[in-house]
């Protein structure tokens, strides 16, 4: 399909009229009002679709609220998904002379899900408009799941309990992209559990991510994961750094818990323009730095004690204080995945660990395939779930970035 192409005037007039109608409604009819748009610009019997909380299918906006998936589409094995997976366009022509078609609907880079239904041709200024319309519309679900819950119920085949509320509540967007940085992350089982979580932030010159685990399971892990997740936010926002952003969680933990309570975790800092990484490790398991199609470096030698134990930046017995903060030194095209124990320690039915070979495999060959981060991240949480039979005993989650040199232009 064609990538650009100037807009209509019909398109533009249509898509005007959208925005200026949409204040004041709710939800429920700004999707309606999407439709009836997208079926203006071309696009006949035209649907909201979202993507599942686990990624597995499209669910109808607004249709099935906690029904099962069916009705639902296939993420892996249909048009709809395949538009969803790549991000792109997709069309299959019909019998009708028309063409079933799917536009991705993605905010920032974050992928939400599709608009789907029936073009009557495939030109330039059709595809531009719905192109339009998509952004638009990924734009205005994102905005509903700030102050609405419209979309969240869409997103749920099935109920979520109190501590998988707790810490989806503290997400940021799955993924989101700039010119110099795509960062997702993502988090199983969906709905139970509650220890784990992830968060990130991007600005001018600077990218933030960071991975904990709280001991234990249910809702007292999911509070003091909350908790750990805000400290270190206010700390990121102060201006702290990685050292500061840990003495922040740490103090944190230790006051509200006490001594026998911990969280364990990654921060790390890049700058985007350079490539310089600084990170710590607070008694979890080390990132993995990926490079050229391989694993280069594991970022395990800047340990500290877990949040809640370590006092501070204070020296640890038996490990000399130069192992405070590591650095790396990333190349274009670099990736730096976190995880926590849930991934490498699902066990299948005899007993075997995921394993991290396994799960750097994985990761390999999802580089060598040329799929993006979100693609990626989705693609490894699922393969934990299949060699745990879809049902895991911990929590799982993934944090991946990827570094984009800025190019100088030339002089």
């Amino acid at each position: 399909m064609p990538a650009g192409g100037r807009l209509s005037a019909e398109a533009a007039v249509a898509i005007c009229e959208l925005l200026e109608a949409s204040r004041g409604v709710h939800a429920g009819q700004l999707g309606e009002m999407i439709c009836r748009t997208a079926e203006r610009l071309g696009l006949a019997d035209a649907r909201l679709w979202l993507a599942d909380l686990q990624q597995h299918c499209l669910v109808p906006y607004g249709g099935l609220a906690g029904d099962g998936e069916d009705g639902c589409l296939s993420i892996d094995g249909t048009l709809a998904g395949w538009a969803y997976r790549s991000g792109e366009l997709q069309c299959a022509d019909a019998d009708s002379g028309t063409a079933a078609a799917w536009v991705p609907l993605v905010d920032g880079g974050e992928r939400l899900g599709v608009l789907g239904g029936e073009m009557t041709d495939r030109e330039e200024a059709t595809v531009a408009g719905l192109r339009l319309l998509a952004g638009l519309a990924a734009r205005f679900v994102a905005s509903d799941q700030r102050y609405g819950d419209l979309a969240a119920r869409t997103r749920r085949l099935r109920p979520v309990s109190v501590p998988a509320e707790v810490q989806r509540s503290l997400l940021p967007p799955l993924s989101c992209a700039t010119t110099t940085t795509a960062i997702g992350g993502v988090l199983e089982p969906a709905y139970d559990i509650g220890g784990d979580s992830f968060d990130y932030a991007v600005s001018d010159d600077r990218a933030w991510l960071a991975v904990f685990d709280a001991m234990g399971h249910g809702l007292n892990a999911a509070l003091m994961v909350s908790l750990a997740v805000s400290a270190y936010r206010h700390a990121r926002r102060t201006g702290a750094d990685v050292a500061g952003c840990y003495e922040r969680v740490d103090e944190t933990i230790a006051s509200q818990f006490g001594p026998d309570r911990f969280v364990t975790g990654v921060l790390a800092e890049l700058d985007t323009t350079t490539g310089e990484l600084v990170y710590l490790v607070a008694g979890h398991h080390p990132g993995v730095v990926l490079r050229a199609g391989r694993v280069v470096r594991h970022l395990g030698d800047a340990v500290r004690l877990p949040f809640g134990l370590g006092n501070g930046l204070g020296p640890i017995p038996s490990q000399p204080t130069n192992t405070r903060i590591g650095a790396e030194r990333l190349e274009p095209g670099d990736r730096v995945l976190l995880y926590t124990d849930g991934v490498v320690e699902a066990r299948d039915r005899a007993g075997d660990f995921f394993g991290l070979d396994r799960l750097e495999e994985l990761l390999v060959r999802e580089d060598a395939s040329g799929s993006d981060v979100p693609e990626t991240l989705r693609r490894l949480v699922h393969a934990v779930l299949e060699h745990q039979d879809q049902d895991l005993q911990d929590d799982a989650t993934l944090v991946l970035l990827q570094w984009r040199a800025i190019v100088a232009p030339a002089s």
